[in-house]
């Protein structure tokens, strides 16, 4: 039997609400409320609405969330370190094209 490895996401919209961010996280109602009452959305938005790109994020962290048992004070933390980490890959190949044996 073989598996497949799954490398990338598909959807089929570009954009998102917070309602169905909500329900593809898997993050239970009452702790996504809490997140956005912490702020762990606000940094996402752009124009008003989430990408779609911010599944991904919220899909690891609430796998995160299940598995170490965080509350939504670390969970909002971790949100914001996973969402920054994208970002810092790309400057860091981008030091490494100008300068390569850094």
């Amino acid at each position: 039997m073989s598996k497949a490895l799954v490398t990338q996401i598909q959807t089929t919209f570009e954009t998102l609400d917070v309602d169905e961010l909500q329900k593809l996280s898997g993050i239970p109602a009452d702790v996504f409320n809490e997140l956005r009452e912490l702020g762990a959305l606000d940094e996402f938005f752009r124009e008003g609405v989430l990408p779609a790109n911010t599944v991904v994020v919220f899909k690891k962290a609430g796998r995160l969330r299940k598995s170490f048992q965080l509350d939504a004070n670390s969970l909002a933390l971790l949100i914001h370190f996973l969402g920054e980490s994208p970002e810092l890959r790309r400057q860091i190949r981008k030091i490494y094209r100008t300068n390569p044996y850094l």
